[in-house]
């Protein structure tokens, strides 16, 4: 299985870092100004890219705590874009972003 690793540095609190992951705002902020989540743990979150995918990615929210943010693909995210992204450590200096699976058929 393939995996691929992003580290970046933030200058935010763990706080502000969850917020970023787990919120409607926090989301539409950094990443897709289309997002509908509830945010926490067993939420779905649909993200759409107008215009720039053809469908909504589709993702669960597995784990949210003050340490870690995880989530896993249930649809729309293509293969080659990876099955389970996560958002790991967010009280590190160190942000690691990985995609699990990632360029599997």
């Amino acid at each position: 299985m393939a995996r691929i690793v992003f580290e970046l540095d933030i200058d935010a609190t763990r706080k502000e870092i969850v917020e970023a992951l787990d919120t409607q705002p926090g989301i539409a902020g950094w990443w897709t100004e289309d997002v509908t989540t509830s945010g926490g743990s067993g939420s779905q979150m649909t993200l759409g890219f107008p215009g720039r995918a053809p469908v909504p990615f589709e993702l669960r929210v597995d784990e949210v705590n003050e340490r870690s943010v995880r989530w896993s693909s249930v649809g729309g995210v293509p293969a080659p874009l990876g099955r389970h992204p996560d958002h790991l450590d967010p009280d590190l200096q160190a942000r690691r972003h990985g995609h699990h699976g990632a360029l599997q058929p």
